[in-house]
């Protein structure tokens, strides 16, 4: 006998212990044997922490309701709390646009960067409604895959690149301070330095800068027409 089959035998015998009768008239007809093959099968999509909250989760829920609970749903029991909700997932991200510091899932940075453009416009109503329905249909195929949540971790050689732009802009904000740039030009280079930090290059955040500001895009400060 497998782990699998090990951890079938577990729950359909904790099943008949808890509901008796109940899990009986559950099984629709199906063998002992049936329900544990299914069970088997649904044991493969599942890591040791998922099948374990599972476990918790049936203990704690015995009894209640007055009916037994499926596989299926002990299936979700299993994954829903390994995974961040939309809304978790948008309260990260709420909180990475202020500290990058803050990690986050790779399914949350995914749906990230396809709002962070009208997050940065200010659109923050559009890009939360769009950011729910991206992570939602990312996280409705995840769990049917069976897979468990894992972090971000940027690339090496990208968080290498995004260190020396921000060097960049660090250097490029102390000589605006020694020359005395206008309140204009200071908010450019503070959005520049924004747009840096959220992962795009150094001309593309200026000149997006320049957008958010001016409405087009001039040449840099100091150089010749």
């Amino acid at each position: 006998m497998n782990i699998f089959e090990q951890r079938a035998n577990i729950l359909v015998t904790t099943l008949q212990a808890l509901y008796g009768n109940l899990f009986l008239d559950s099984m629709k007809g199906l063998t002992l044997g049936q329900v544990e093959m299914v069970a088997t099968g649904v044991m493969t999509t599942l890591s040791d922490d998922q099948f374990n909250r599972g476990m918790a989760m049936l203990n704690t829920k015995a009894g209640q309701g007055g009916y037994c609970p499926t596989i299926a749903e002990f299936k979700t029991w299993c994954m829903a709390g390994s995974w961040w909700t939309a809304e978790e997932a948008w309260a990260r991200v709420c909180d990475y646009t202020v500290k990058k510091s803050v990690k986050l899932t790779t399914l949350t940075k995914y749906a990230f960067d396809q709002v962070a453009y009208q997050i940065t416009s200010g659109n923050m109503k559009g890009a939360q409604r769009q950011f729910k329905a991206v992570y939602v249909d990312l996280l409705s195929k995840a769990q049917l895959k069976g897979e468990s949540q894992q972090w971000y971790e940027a690339p090496k050689q990208i968080a290498i690149k995004l260190q020396e732009q921000g060097k960049s802009i660090a250097e490029e904000k102390t000589t605006a301070q020694k020359v005395g740039l206008n309140s204009e030009q200071q908010q450019i280079m503070d959005l520049t330095k924004r747009f840096v930090e959220q992962g795009k290059t150094w001309k593309d955040a200026f000149d997006l800068a320049q957008i958010e500001v001016r409405g087009i895009i001039k040449k840099p400060w100091g150089a010749v027409a």
